[in-house]
C-alpha cells in the first residue's frame, strides 16, 4: 500500500527544505518531501506524496512516481524513469554509465577466433558512452549501495514489484521481470533478461 513510503517510517522534513536546489523547471507534486541538500535538476518530475530524504540527486528529465520513498544519497541519473511506489536505500544510483568499450584496430579476441590464437595486442580502449535510459517499474524496492546502469541506446527495465538486495550491481541493456528477487552482491552482466 501506499502507506509503506509513507513519511511517518523515517524522520522526513515537511514541504521542501530550504537548503534543497530545485530547478525552476522541475515539477513537484502534492504532498512531497524535499529534505536538505537534495538537488532536482531540469525538466525532472517528483510524484504526489513522494518523500527525498536527503542529499539526493534527481537528474534533468527524470521522471518519479507518486508515493516512493529515496534515502539519503540516492543518485537518478538523466532521463530515468521510475514509477509509483518504489523505494531506493542509501546510496543506490540509477541511471550511470555502461561499462562499454570498443577497441578502434581488431581487437585481440577477434584474432583469435580467426587464426586460433592470440596475435594482437590491444593497447588502446575506446569509450562507448551509454545514451539510453534505466525505467524502474511500479512497487520495485532496491538496496543500498546497489547500482543499475543505462542502456547503450535503448532502455535497462526492473520489472513491476522486484526487489533487489544491497550492493548488487546490473548492467546495461538489462531486461528483470516482474516479482524477481535478487540476493546481495549479485552481478547480472550487460543484455542479460530475466523472465
Amino acid at each position: 500500500s501506499s502507506d509503506v513510503c509513507s513519511s511517518d517510517l523515517v524522520h522526513a522534513w515537511q514541504g521542501v527544505h530550504p537548503s534543497a536546489v530545485i530547478d525552476p523547471t522541475a515539477r513537484l507534486g502534492k504532498n512531497v518531501s524535499i529534505g536538505p541538500m537534495v538537488y532536482v535538476g531540469p525538466g525532472a518530475s517528483v510524484g504526489d506524496g513522494t518523500v527525498v530524504l536527503d542529499q539526493v540527486t534527481i537528474g534533468a528529465d527524470a521522471t518519479v512516481g507518486k508515493d516512493c520513498l529515496f534515502h539519503p544519497g540516492v543518485r537518478v541519473g538523466e532521463r530515468v524513469r521510475i514509477g509509483d511506489r518504489v523505494i531506493l536505500h542509501m546510496n543506490a544510483v540509477i541511471g550511470s554509465d555502461g561499462f562499454s568499450y570498443v577497441t578502434p584496430e581488431i581487437s585481440s579476441i577477434e584474432t583469435a577466433k580467426a587464426s586460433g590464437q592470440v596475435s594482437a595486442f590491444n593497447l588502446k580502449l575506446e569509450r562507448i558512452n551509454s545514451i539510453g535510459t534505466v525505467s524502474i517499474e511500479d512497487d520495485v524496492e532496491i538496496g543500498a549501495c546497489s547500482t543499475i546502469d543505462r542502456s547503450t541506446v535503448a532502455t535497462t527495465v526492473i520489472g513491476r514489484g522486484t526487489k533487489i538486495d544491497n550492493q548488487v550491481q546490473i548492467a546495461h541493456n538489462v531486461f528483470i521481470g516482474e516479482a524477481c528477487l535478487i540476493c546481495g552482491q549479485v552481478g547480472i552482466a550487460g543484455s542479460c533478461e530475466i523472465g
